[in-house]
């Protein structure tokens, strides 16, 4: 996405991009730039001067760190420090992107400086998606939304780097090793029910000491995580360049009960209904 360098040379500089830039805007805490790649595409291995926050928001790309190879598809928020040198490969489809390029001065008036380094840092909190879903919106509103809208923007930006810092405390804490069997269950059956007696089961631990140790482990109740992954497979289809079908099979598809249910719940995760991000995701 960033133009990049090798690893033999210095960072890439701020505002610098392969992709084609469809449209950017300053402020005080930042650089917000969406990016749009058309097609396939592998880039160098290059690192980045700013920390920044990338969006994904319709296509798909791998990212490769080292040994570590991350698949990332829509929705997908991932933090990255300051100086961490990557590779990315964007998919036959192409992507779509919101890069948010964070300021250290501002960081560091904010918050007291740039969030913790390490590798890519996935955002996967709903506070974190409906804050960057509205930048892009602000972004697409053109200069009318500049003006007015900076004390919002802003706000909004803390509220990603609330998340990295969410996303680096949880990190920090130990999990226990029955938490993955119960994640990856979820992320198998998602759309089907799912019955917290029986993932206790699974986990070999009581229905309310997994509740609890959900919630501590991934900031949300085991049924809240659920909905979001119905919601994450909402937007994927949405994204989809081929097109999707009507929202009320898609509701069905996702293992919302209807559209109506589907609706309240996209509307309360994502920032909003599924209807207006179709609008907003076409070409």
């Amino acid at each position: 996405m960033s133009v990049s360098t090798d690893s033999s040379a210095p960072a890439a500089a701020a505002d610098a991009f392969y992709s084609p830039v469809i449209r950017t805007r300053r402020s005080a805490a930042g650089v917000l730039t969406e990016l749009r790649q058309p097609e396939r595409r592998r880039f160098p291995r290059h690192g980045h001067e700013r920390p920044y926050v990338s969006f994904l928001f319709a296509g798909s790309y791998v990212e490769r760190c080292g040994s570590l190879a991350l698949e990332h598809r829509p929705p997908t928020l991932a933090y990255h420090p300051p100086g961490l040198e990557h590779q990315d490969e964007v998919g036959e489809a192409g992507g779509r992107f919101l890069v948010v390029e964070l300021d250290p001065a501002w960081l560091e008036a904010a918050v007291g400086g740039c969030p913790d380094g390490g590798g890519p840092r996935r955002l996967d909190g709903d506070l974190a998606l409906r804050a960057a879903w509205r930048l892009r919106r602000s972004l697409a509103a053109g200069a009318e939304a500049a003006g007015s809208g900076e004390l919002a923007a802003e706000g909004l930006v803390l509220d990603l780097v609330a998340e990295i810092g969410r996303e680096g405390r949880t990190r920090e804490r130990s999990r226990p090793r029955w938490l993955d069997v119960v994640i990856e269950r979820l992320r198998a059956e998602y759309r089907r029910p799912v019955s917290l007696a029986s993932l206790a089961a699974d986990a070999g631990v009581h229905p309310a000491h997994l509740w609890r140790a959900f919630r501590r482990a991934e900031g949300c109740s085991p049924s809240t995580y659920v909905h979001r992954l119905r919601c994450h497979h909402v937007f994927r289809r949405l994204s989809e360049p081929a097109g999707s079908p009507p929202l009320a099979d898609l509701a069905l598809e996702a293992g919302f009960a209807d559209q109506s249910h589907c609706t309240r719940v996209f509307k309360r995760l994502v920032g909003v209904p599924p209807g207006a991000l179709r609008r907003d995701l076409a070409p």
